[in-house]
């Protein structure tokens, strides 16, 4: 069966609109102060911070720590690298696996200080791009998923974002495998969809609006769009 990605795309922003999520990666709609803002170095790394602070959580608990961080001043890498670990740990504990994620935080937190500067923020480079994300990708803890989501969110690159929901949605919708790997269904997001920031942004925020509200893990309920 010949797939059409962006007649999915139209199907689900039919039925959902427009989700306008706030400059994140994560599961939850813009807060008032971020609407319509161009993002700054420090909302970019609040962003990226996210992105390793909802994996195996909800983006709620991920939003919880964000919270407690800000109400520390510690959005900065050089304050999450010098401050003590243990005002970090509490800060962070909503989002769960707070051990194993402060030493992300705190890896991430290094690169950011080397090479976020050079960081050509918006490039439609591909090559550039495929650059970049190596980079990232160097970072210990920070796999596929949330590499793209960086990208893609913090730095305005278009680096199309494979998530759970993304991955149901197209096995059981559209007889993909469920074994298929990211870099296989991500590079047939990439190679199909225009080189469009805004529409990777919709168009994974409308996969993660459906997997939310119709096609959730045990049932495709019948008022799924797609069906």
């Amino acid at each position: 069966m010949q797939i059409r990605l962006l007649d999915i795309y139209e199907k689900l922003h039919s039925s959902y609109g427009i989700q306008n999520w706030w400059p994140s990666t994560l599961e939850g709609k813009t807060t008032p102060e971020y609407h319509g803002k161009k993002p700054n170095n420090r909302m970019r790394f609040e962003i990226a911070l996210g992105a390793i602070l909802t994996q195996n959580t909800t983006w709620t608990n991920a939003q919880k720590a964000i919270t407690n961080l800000n109400a520390h001043a510690l959005i900065s890498p050089g304050k999450i690298l010098s401050h003590r670990k243990e005002i970090l740990l509490e800060a962070i504990r909503p989002s769960g696996y707070y051990n194993q994620k402060l030493k992300n935080l705190i890896n991430l937190s290094e690169w950011w200080l080397k090479h976020f500067p050079d960081v050509i923020v918006g490039s439609k480079d591909t090559k550039y791009i495929d650059n970049v994300r190596e980079s990232v990708l160097t970072v210990n803890g920070v796999g596929p998923e949330t590499v793209d989501s960086i990208l893609l969110y913090a730095f305005d690159l278009p680096s199309f974002v494979i998530d759970t929901y993304t991955k149901r949605i197209m096995t059981r919708h559209y007889s993909f495998s469920p074994n298929i790997k990211y870099e296989t269904m991500r590079d047939k997001f990439m190679n199909e969809l225009p080189q469009d920031i805004q529409l990777y942004k919709e168009f994974h925020a409308l996969f993660v609006e459906l997997g939310k509200n119709h096609c959730k893990k045990s049932i495709c309920l019948p008022s799924c769009p797609l069906r």
